[in-house]
């Protein structure tokens, strides 16, 4: 399965909770995505097949880990399969919208991922990436103060 070619990160305006694809992702989702709630607080869209690669896998997982256990629950409880329509379009349920504080027909940011595509207000994703580029910062200073250990041993 081929992956995403839409622009990275695109910005949309939702009609009602109708959200239309970029042409790249229409072409990975064919007529059906599956839509879950993320973690991260964003809504993540995958084509049924990558979903139905993800869930056993991490329903095998589940058996050994305690915190595998917790995502797999997390993400089938809340996956829903949802139709794309000749236009590209999909309807995001209203679970979804309100896990990733997303209002109809305000504004969301489509990100690319692979053969995956992540739904985001706005803010959020800028808070989110905000509070990324400092664990980054902060990992960056960490692995270089332990070099300096290990050039001083």
């Amino acid at each position: 399965m081929p992956a995403l070619t839409c622009t990275p990160a695109v910005e949309r305006c939702l009609d009602g909770s109708r959200l239309t694809l970029p042409r790249g992702c229409r072409e990975v989702f064919g007529d059906t995505a599956a839509v879950t709630a993320d973690l991260v607080g964003c809504v993540l869209v995958t084509p049924p097949a990558l979903w139905d690669e993800l869930l056993p896998s991490l329903r095998e997982q589940s058996q050994v880990s305690h915190h595998a256990e917790q995502l797999f629950r997390f993400l089938s409880a809340s996956e829903a399969s949802v139709p794309v329509d000749e236009r590209g379009r999909i309807v995001i349920p209203r679970l979804h919208l309100e896990w990733a504080g997303i209002s109809p027909d305000k504004a969301v940011v489509v990100v690319a991922l692979g053969r995956m595509a992540e739904i985001w207000e706005p803010r959020r994703l800028s808070m989110h990436l905000t509070l990324a580029r400092r664990k980054l910062r902060d990992l960056d200073s960490h692995l270089f103060r332990e070099q300096l250990n290990l050039l001083e041993a």
